[in-house]
């Protein structure tokens, strides 16, 4: 059962997150001041060459919420769950074993629940927490309940250390211009390849 739940972890992981980190590198790459501050928060908790372990990740609040919004933004699929009974909903009856698809693409973009949407913003979450509606039920990048993904914590911990080690080694940028063309088969990815400049800080 271990060996099959690592097998799984690596197998579904891999998209996912490679995908996710696209779509975060490139959102850094357009906006220098959110780097700055990025490397700042990073050194002022491990110093320039310090290697970051789970315990300081609780002490950079920008990454997380960088994260965050990086996944209510573009969250990798759907929460897809089979109706239990016959039930109704808003007026429309719902069969028992219907597949019932939860589209989180248009939640984490509905402007009732997060302004100007379509907005890359990670000060949103600054004071929310794990319990607030918000973060609960507006953003499930991973679902919810027993059935969340059980590959999460890795997930957010591969993200932690690839934003917070390359905004420590080096400055992206990119054309203002540049925009992502998304495609949605079972995920969600970019249609075409995503290109960023890189250059390596100073100090390194």
């Amino acid at each position: 059962a271990a060996l099959s739940q690592a097998c799984d972890l690596l197998s579904a992981g891999v998209d996912t997150s490679s995908n996710t980190a696209v779509f975060l590198l490139h959102h850094i790459a357009k906006e220098p001041e959110l780097q700055q501050a990025l490397y700042d928060e990073f050194t002022s908790v491990c110093g320039l060459n310090g290697i970051p372990d789970f315990n300081d990740f609780q002490r950079m609040p920008l990454v997380r919420n960088c994260i965050k919004e990086t996944l209510r933004l573009y969250p990798a699929a759907p929460i897809i769950r089979l109706a239990q009974t016959d039930m109704v909903v808003h007026g429309y009856k719902v069969p028992k074993n219907t597949s019932i698809v939860f589209e989180l693409f248009l939640i984490g973009r509905d402007p009732k629940l997060y302004p100007n949407p379509e907005h890359f913003n990670p000060y949103r979450w600054e004071g929310k927490k794990e319990q607030d509606g918000l973060v609960t039920f507006g953003s499930l990048p991973f679902g919810a309940g027993v059935r969340m993904c059980y590959g999460r914590r890795l997930a957010e911990l591969e993200l932690h250390l690839l934003l917070a080690n390359i905004c420590r080694r080096f400055v992206l940028s990119t054309d203002q211009s540049s925009s992502l063309e998304l495609i949605k088969l079972t995920l969600l990815r970019s249609k075409g390849p995503v290109r960023l400049h890189i250059k390596e800080r100073e100090h390194v």
